[in-house]
């Protein structure tokens, strides 16, 4: 079995592409909080400027990871696409523990 660098088949590429396109939420994010001041009220959804990139974000990483996973069944071994699904479980881990143990 060949480990490389980059995506073979389809699902792997989208994987790939899913997790950019989260950075780019998570980039959009920053800059809304370090260049235009923006913050957080007491809730979630007190911002929307920042509320919904984080949740599309969100979406993102986590459909790359459930992408990355099933390419994995389509003998997939690529290092980004391993990335992509650690990033997006570690995501998806992040928001299910802060829905069920909300501070």
């Amino acid at each position: 079995m060949k480990i490389t660098f980059f995506p073979k088949t389809r699902l792997g590429v989208w994987s790939c592409c899913l997790i950019a396109a989260f950075a780019v939420c998570i980039g959009f994010f920053l800059l809304c909080v370090t260049v235009f001041g923006q913050r957080g009220g007491a809730g979630f959804f007190d911002n929307l400027l920042l509320t919904i990139p984080m949740l599309i974000g969100a979406g993102f990483a986590a459909t790359a990871s459930v992408t990355g996973i099933f390419s994995f069944f389509k003998s997939e071994r690529s290092l980004l696409v391993s990335i992509a699904v650690l990033l997006g479980l570690f995501v998806s881990g992040w928001w299910l523990m802060e829905i069920i143990c909300s501070h």
